[in-house]
């Protein structure tokens, strides 16, 4: 399976084999490079990623999603959902 790759034209930023993976890539870049990180979210570069590595609920929650900060929360919700609570 292909990594994801983030890039900035012809130079590789970070690169993800996994969602773990993923996730820390895209902390990093919001703060290296948070353009780069825009743009493979509003071109839908993650979105393709995560289905064609088979994340496919993971990806419908990312689909319209362009702001990093959001898309960050959304990965670690899905990663550690939180427990529903009895009544």
């Amino acid at each position: 399976m292909e990594p994801f790759y983030f890039k900035s034209y012809d130079k590789i930023l970070a690169t993800a084999n996994n969602v773990n993976e993923l996730l820390a890539a895209m902390e990093k870049l919001l703060k290296e490079n948070p353009e780069s990180l825009k743009y493979h979210l509003n071109n839908k570069d993650i979105y393709a990623w995560l289905n064609y590595t088979g994340e496919k609920k993971l990806a419908s929650k990312l689909k319209n999603i362009e702001d990093p900060e959001n898309a960050i929360s959304s990965i670690k919700s899905y990663l550690n959902p939180k427990p529903k609570r009895k009544k």
